[in-house]
């Protein structure tokens, strides 16, 4: 969402080209100037001279500005992005549950519809109860869900 400043700079270029040619010009009366001896020109040349500088100097600080907003805005959207990257969480858990305790007890997993699963012993758990027979778990499960 940067703006263009491409009419500024156009302005710029040509404030700058007006002022580089009030120099040579301002250089040429100059020099023309202490070829003639002539006072009231030399006077007129240092002024144009001086003022080109000055015009040159001026469009050249406006032209630093012009090149800071620009980059200004795209630290703006550097930085926007970054944040609405740090905003998505980070891990697959729910929201809030990152770097929790973990669950103990018949809430540490809950299996889906029909799946019975395996302790680390390769026994069946229902609840907080182990089996070793599927038909027993299965037995379990059925009279877990009518309770």
């Amino acid at each position: 969402m940067t703006r263009s400043l491409s009419t500024a700079r156009v302005f710029l270029v040509f404030f700058e080209i007006v002022g580089w040619i009030a120099v040579a010009v301002g250089a040429f009366l100059l020099l023309w100037a202490f070829a003639q001896s002539s006072p009231q020109y030399l006077v007129a040349a240092v002024c144009l001279l001086l003022g080109g500088l000055v015009q040159v100097v001026f469009t050249q600080i406006a032209r630093a500005q012009v090149e800071t907003a620009e980059n200004s805005a795209l630290a703006v959207d550097l930085l926007r992005n970054i944040y609405s990257t740090l905003q998505r969480p980070a891990s697959p858990l729910e929201h809030g549950t990152e770097g929790s305790r973990p669950m103990v007890g018949p809430a540490t997993y809950r299996a889906p519809a029909n799946r019975i699963p395996k302790n680390s012993a390769g026994h069946y758990v229902v609840g907080e109860q182990t089996f070793v027979n599927l038909a027993e778990a299965q037995q379990a499960l059925k009279l877990s869900r009518r309770s």
